[in-house]
Order: structure tokens, then C-alpha cells, then sequence
């Protein structure tokens, strides 16, 4: 609230992780976050994707993923999982993925649009 940003909140599907109800504490003091989270981790996210876009409720759906180039940077602070990182990288580079987005006509946004809204109390 201090810097009247927006939060990420887990999935509407998820129980009150934080242990209370974050959405309604969010809503009483004017914070947006996003409805709907999709996360694939440590699935395969073009899977994930292509099956999550194809039911994808109205509302701020954001696609958590860990993209990164592959390198020794990666491979040293992640030995386990690399391939995974690796993947999202790929995927979100996609053009199939692209296609399907438009195609779905999903309007691909970004934390800095929902800040804006909220700093211009167009809620």
C-alpha cells in the first residue's frame, strides 16, 4: 500500500494461504491483483499452456513461469531444474503459442497496466 503497487495472488481455486482472506483484505483498501493464476512449474509449460488457454476465464489470468537463457549462469544456481527454465524460455518464444493467444483473443498485459489502473483509481 505504501508504494500503491498491485499484487500477485495465488489462483481464486486456492485456499487462504496466507492465513486469512488476502483478496478481501485487498479489495477494503483498494489493491488490484490478478483473478487467475496459471503456473506450470515443474510441468512442462507448453503443455500446461495450450490446456490452460483453452479454458481461460474472463478477468487478469497471469502465467507465472521462470524464463531464462540458457547458460553456466543458470546450470550453477540451478542443477535440478535447469531443463524446466530452459523450457519456458522456449515456449514463451514460441510462434504456435502466439497464434493460440490471438487466436484466443487473450489481451496480453502487464503488471505496470493493473498499477496504472490502480494508481488512477479507475476501479
Amino acid at each position: 500500500m505504501e508504494y500503491n503497487l498491485p499484487v500477485r495472488m495465488m489462483g481464486r481455486d486456492h485456499p487462504a494461504v496466507h492465513g486469512f482472506e488476502s483478496r478481501q483484505r485487498a479489495d477494503e483498501r483498494g489493491v488490484l491483483y490478478n483473478d487467475h493464476l496459471i503456473e506450470a512449474w515443474p510441468r512442462q509449460t507448453a503443455e500446461v499452456l495450450r490446456n490452460s488457454l483453452a479454458m481461460i476465464n474472463p478477468g487478469v489470468t497471469e502465467i507465472y513461469v521462470h524464463p531464462v537463457v540458457d547458460g553456466r549462469e543458470l546450470r550453477a544456481y540451478d542443477q535440478h531444474y535447469h531443463a524446466i527454465r530452459r523450457h519456458d524460455m522456449d515456449c514463451l518464444l514460441d510462434q504456435g503459442l502466439k497464434t493460440l493467444i490471438s487466436q484466443s483473443n487473450i489481451k496480453l498485459i502487464n503488471y505496470k497496466a493493473i498499477r496504472d489502473l490502480q494508481r488512477n483509481n479507475m476501479i
